[in-house]
């Protein structure tokens, strides 16, 4: 492979050693940004319609309002529990130096920090909060993500073991709440976990 089909290096050394020993193919990096393009356009429909959260505003056919508001009601309620749980689970599996960048808001704890289980977990999370559909859109950014990664050596900033996790107190004491988010290189899921359901954006943050 010639240098003439590697990518610029941006910000110098400190970049380069940020990303790794080295920078993807081009065509690599043209499939990963049309990968990318595919999931935020299909992630924004998702937001537009309501759908980025598990418990979505579809209804079944011929139910009443009321019906489905309050099955609608329970539904959010059992899911913010079983999160909520799971965010507790991953913080009690942490040592005091994990933890203490776990609720970091500007690091994160990065994914390949955790191990197998405590990896599981995490992710769990947010399989639990987000659709089907913008799950699968997630695990698509991921994959990209991981084979930019390998066509680049291995070891960059694109890898998912270099997503970072963060969950943080949030809301007030008449209405606590928990922020959850995962960040990757490129793309961010964050989650605000409270008694009554569970609200989910996703952002570019690259």
């Amino acid at each position: 492979m010639s240098d003439d089909d590697r990518l610029p290096t941006a910000g110098g050394s400190d970049a380069a050693a940020r990303l790794g020993p080295e920078l993807p193919p081009r065509h690599e990096s043209r499939r990963h940004g049309r990968v990318l393009r595919q999931v935020i356009g299909a992630l924004a429909a998702l937001a537009v319609i309501g759908s980025l959260a598990a418990i979505g505003p579809a209804a079944p056919a011929g139910a009443t309002a009321l019906g489905v508001a309050a099955r609608t009601a329970v539904a959010a309620a059992a899911l913010a529990t079983r999160a909520s749980a799971r965010t507790a689970e991953l913080e009690q599996r942490m040592d005091a130096d994990r933890l203490a960048r776990l609720r970091d808001a500007d690091r994160g704890l990065p994914l390949g920090e955790l191990d197998e289980e405590e990896r599981a977990l995490a992710l769990g999370l947010f399989r639990e909060v987000l659709s089907q559909d913008a799950w699968t859109q997630l695990e698509t950014a991921m994959a990209a993500d991981e084979e930019l990664d390998l066509a680049a050596g291995g070891g960059t900033a694109w890898a998912t073991s270099a997503y970072t996790i963060t969950i943080l107190d949030a809301g007030t004491a008449e209405d606590p709440a928990r922020f959850v988010q995962l960040r990757g290189l490129e793309l961010g899921v964050s989650a605000i976990i409270r008694a009554d359901g569970v609200a989910v954006e996703a952002e570019l943050v690259g």
